[in-house]
C-alpha cells in the first residue's frame, strides 16, 4: 500500500474513534467502558441515569405509586401501578405476586410524594431486599425525555 494513502487513513480512523468516545461521553444512552451492574440494596436511592440504565437493561420491575388517574395517561415504560392509597390487605395481596428476589424500583410523581418511600419501607418490612427508590420521580423522568408508555 502506498505511504501517501496510509497516513490519511490512520488520521481518519483516529478522528473517528475520538469522535465516538466524545459522543459517548455526552450521550444519554452512553455505553459504559466497563460494565458494572448496579447492585440494589434496600432503601437505595437512584438518580435518573441509574434508573434509566435499569430500564434499558430490563433488570428491574418498575412500580409507579401514583394514583390510577395519573398512571394511565403516561408512565415509565413497563411500569406497573400499585397506588399508594391501597388498603394494606389489598397491597399485601398484590405484593405476594412479586418474587422477593426481583429487583424493584419504586417511584412516584416527584420527591414531594411520600407514597414511593412508604411502599419501599413496607416491602423491606415484608422481606424484599432488592428495593430501590427513584425519588425525583416521573416529573424528572419527563424532563429528560426518557421513554414513557401511554394508555
Amino acid at each position: 500500500m502506498n505511504k501517501n494513502v496510509i497516513k490519511p487513513v490512520i488520521l481518519i480512523l483516529m478522528v473517528s474513534v475520538a469522535s465516538g468516545f466524545l459522543f459517548n461521553l455526552i450521550s444519554n444512552d452512553r455505553i459504559p467502558f466497563i460494565y458494572r451492574p448496579i447492585e440494589i440494596k434496600a432503601g437505595m436511592e437512584l438518580d435518573h441515569e441509574q434508573t434509566y440504565r435499569l430500564l434499558r437493561e430490563g433488570r428491574a420491575l418498575f412500580i409507579d405509586t401514583r394514583y390510577e388517574k395519573d398512571f394511565h395517561p403516561a408512565h415509565i415504560s413497563g411500569a406497573v401501578n400499585i397506588p399508594g392509597n391501597l388498603p394494606r390487605d389489598e397491597l399485601t395481596t398484590r405484593l405476594k405476586q412479586i418474587s422477593k428476589d426481583t429487583i424493584i424500583l419504586i417511584y412516584c410523581s416527584s420527591s414531594s410524594c411520600p407514597s414511593a418511600r412508604r411502599l419501599a419501607g413496607f416491602m423491606t418490612y415484608l422481606g424484599y431486599e432488592n428495593v430501590a427508590l427513584y425519588p425525583a420521580g416521573f416529573e424528572e423522568w419527563l424532563q429528560f425525555n426518557y421513554p414513557v408508555e401511554k394508555d
